[in-house]
């Protein structure tokens, strides 16, 4: 099993590293991770391999470098955000019938940025980019392309304010526009299971369904507590506005 991370910045790169352990509880996997922090020797766990990013790697492409440089034939891609709570074996051996893998991004109020309490759990057509599983093809290397050259025409600060044009909005648009649903052999994974996205967490568990998490996945997961605090306050005001 190979499992790649992008971490750009040194608290992305404890953030990978985390995850890492995480999923190093329940099985055994080959890991990558791409990043731009100096690490000259590794002294972590072995199965913890580290891959420099060049110099001319912005954040919001080193995703897509990675992908597009990573050799192997098949991974799955993790944001640092994430945490695994169970074995990722099911998704793996998916790559044996399916060359894409990906989970719906759920349906989230309007509002603040960042802070998404919940709505419901799945938006039809629109596919989250922080967790997916891919088996090299023709088709899926264009696009890795594709993905690549488009969020490197813009600046880190243009992505960031336009918001909806970051690397998960191209990523959707790319499905569309390259017909990836009649090149590729796709799955859709329940975003219950394998992509339980932070504004979903507090729903699944009055749903019962909290037990079934596989692969968490919040910007808060591994961040001080006075961020997780300051996230709370936010979400509780937008839940009170959306009421009036």
């Amino acid at each position: 099993m190979n499992i790649i991370y992008a971490a750009h910045g040194e608290f992305y790169f404890k953030e990978a590293v985390k995850s890492a352990k995480s999923l190093l509880r329940f099985q055994t996997a080959n890991i990558y991770i791409y990043t731009n922090i100096r690490v000259d020797v590794w002294k972590g766990d072995s199965s913890i391999k580290i891959r420099p990013l060049p110099e001319f790697v912005r954040p919001t492409i080193s995703k897509v470098y990675a992908l597009c440089d990573f050799e192997k034939q098949s991974a799955i891609y993790l944001d640092t955000d994430t945490k695994i709570l169970g074995s990722l074996e099911g998704l793996w051996m998916a790559l044996e019938q399916y060359d894409f893998i990906i989970a719906n991004e759920p349906a989230n109020l309007a509002g603040f940025p960042f802070i998404h309490p919940y709505v419901k759990y799945k938006c039809v057509y629109t596919y989250n980019a922080g967790v997916f599983a891919f088996r090299r093809s023709d088709s899926l290397t264009v696009v890795f392309k594709k993905w690549s050259h488009i969020l490197s025409l813009a600046s880190d600060e243009d992505i960031k304010i336009a918001a909806n044009r970051n690397d998960q909005q191209v990523l959707n648009e790319l499905i569309v526009d390259e017909k990836l649903f009649e090149k590729l052999n796709i799955l859709v994974v329940d975003n219950l299971k394998y992509n339980v996205r932070g504004g979903m967490f507090r729903q699944m568990r009055r749903d019962g369904l909290w037990g079934g998490a596989i692969i968490l996945h919040c910007h808060s997961l591994y961040s001080p507590l006075r961020v997780k605090l300051w996230h709370k306050l936010i979400a509780g005001f937008r839940l009170i506005k959306s009421r009036f």
